[in-house]
């Protein structure tokens, strides 16, 4: 299911457009895509893919999403930033529209947990240290409580499952 209505239309209207060609080298262009925090979907192999963005990858937190379909479309694959730059999302959304099999492969969406990094972005919140995300996704996948501090004045647009979360203002 399509969940966010705007990347939608966004994509459909993307697809309107007649494709423009890229006069400068692959590299040069993801270089000036990642500055400009755009999304890449490159169509073709995973490999290209990873070769072309490889200088670019940083952060987590700051990358730009990619994703990759396979040169039939019957794949819809996303590589980098599946989370906070939502690749995934967008790559669930191309799938539903070119009628192909998305590989999502974040271990938190595939088994169902909650993700910090998602928490945060769907909340408004800044995480302020990118390496304890691996740890608060661990604890989510072991199905173990996940202390969440936050100022009083904090709104969340999420309801909270007490047995996931330990909320304390």
């Amino acid at each position: 299911t399509i969940k966010s209505e705007t990347v939608k239309n966004e994509i459909l209207s993307a697809l309107e457009y007649k494709p423009e060609y890229v006069k400068e080298g692959l590299n040069q262009w993801v270089r000036t895509q990642f500055a400009n925090n755009n999304a890449i979907i490159f169509i073709g192999a995973v490999g290209i893919a990873v070769r072309s963005i490889a200088k670019c990858v940083d952060n987590k937190l700051s990358d730009s999403p990619v994703i990759v379909i396979d040169e039939k479309g019957d794949f819809v694959i996303p590589i980098l930033s599946g989370h906070v730059g939502g690749a995934n999302e967008i790559a669930l959304m191309l799938a539903e529209l070119l009628d192909a099999c998305p590989v999502i492969t974040t271990a938190t969406d595939k088994n169902n947990a909650r993700a910090a990094d998602v928490f945060a972005k769907k909340n408004k919140l800044n995480i302020l240290n990118k390496d304890r995300i691996k740890t608060v996704n661990a604890k989510s996948l072991e199905g173990k409580k996940i202390k969440l501090i936050l100022p009083k004045e904090t709104e969340l647009d999420l309801k909270f499952d007490e047995n996931i979360f330990d909320i304390m203002r």
